[in-house]
């Protein structure tokens, strides 16, 4: 299940669809769509993504950048283009930040801003995947325990 409750990104209120308790009663399954390839450009369609957090002001673009043991990904606001910025003021939809991503090729995905100004919490998987593309057993048993929207990231990992 999805938690989400109270968020400043919502003005405080409840996101819509959460009970009282804030599970929205959203079952992601841990199976890793067929054809996933590491680092490749994937902008998802909104279907995709959790309807409660798609209309929330939280999404932007982002780009691969050359790192040292791995590509690194910058954000890009779909508001100006702007690139390495923390401000909430610059994120967007996931419709408009879909949208921007589709226009600029360059452009290899779209994210959340996850931070104590969103009310929304991430956690990072690393080598948790067999080469089947498959959760290994651990990864599989705390995405289970979290019981939350789960995605593949675009490397080797789950978020």
């Amino acid at each position: 299940m999805f938690e989400a409750k109270e968020s400043p990104a919502t003005g405080g209120e409840p996101v819509n669809g959460a009970d009282a308790s804030g599970r929205l009663g959203v079952d992601y399954s841990t199976a890793v769509p067929a054809g996933v390839t590491p680092y490749a450009r994937h902008v998802p369609e909104e279907w995709e993504l959790p309807q409660q957090l798609t209309e929330l002001p939280i999404w932007f673009a982002w780009r691969l950048v050359p790192g040292d043991k791995k590509p690194g990904k910058v954000p890009v606001s779909a508001v100006d283009g702007s690139q390495n910025w923390p401000n909430l003021n610059k994120a967007t939809t996931a419709a408009r930040a879909i949208q921007y991503a589709n226009d600029h090729p360059h452009l290899h995905g779209v994210g959340i801003v996850v931070s104590p100004d969103t009310g929304l919490i991430g956690g990072d998987l690393d080598q948790c995947r067999r080469d089947t593309g498959e959760p290994t057993d651990v990864a599989r048993s705390i995405i289970e325990e979290a019981d939350t929207y789960t995605e593949v990231s675009p490397g080797l990992g789950k978020h």
